[in-house]
């Protein structure tokens, strides 16, 4: 009986199926890594912004003062003003859809129903809440120095905090739910 040669592809075939075998067990008893997903800081603050804006109220002659929108301002530039630009159209229950509008001035702040100010302009404040005065605008900032803001955001142990001052709200005639009351790291004011 003559002897049969292996055909030149089965040792190719079977070191193939070896290294895949090898590879399989290999990967079973590597450790799985589960990998949370990063949120940029200032994607984080946009989403609290937005919440804000969700569980406000506003006079009823400020709701109708933009056609139906809510206004939403920003001041100066930063990478959460450059994240609540993403709001835009965005829409909101019952008062229709976020316009969100970047201000180089202070002209026409009194028509804004929320007013973010960024870190970078957060000193002109005594300026911004004399133009402001009593009319409807909840103004919002993420900076330490801002204290003279309804609510103010700070970040903390990889968190948003934030902090409300009710009598800016009030001021306006606004009223924030008792949602974001709650959630609140401290409310000040009455």
């Amino acid at each position: 009986m003559a002897s049969r040669t292996p055909e030149p592809w089965m040792p190719l075939t079977l070191l193939r199926a070896g290294l895949l075998a090898l590879g399989a067990a290999v990967a079973m008893m590597a450790p799985v890594q589960v990998c949370a997903q990063v949120v940029p800081e200032g994607a984080m603050k946009a989403s609290y912004v937005y919440n804000f804006m969700r569980y406000a109220n506003w006079p009823a002659a400020a709701e109708a003062r933009s056609g139906g929108n809510t206004l939403l301002c920003l001041m100066g530039a930063d990478a959460v003003t450059s994240e609540l630009q993403k709001l835009n159209g965005r829409g909101l229950a019952g008062v229709g859809k976020i316009q969100v509008v970047s201000l180089n001035s202070l002209k026409g702040i009194r028509d804004c129903h929320a007013l973010f100010i960024s870190e970078r302009d957060i000193d002109n404040i005594g300026i911004i809440n004399r133009m402001i005065g009593d009319a409807p605008v909840l103004t919002l900032a993420d900076s330490p120095a801002a204290n003279d803001v309804a609510i103010n955001m700070v970040l903390e142990n990889d968190r948003v905090l934030f902090d409300v001052n009710l009598g800016l709200v009030k001021m306006g005639g606004m009223s924030l739910s008792s949602k974001v009351l709650r959630l609140a790291r401290a409310v000040r004011g009455s």
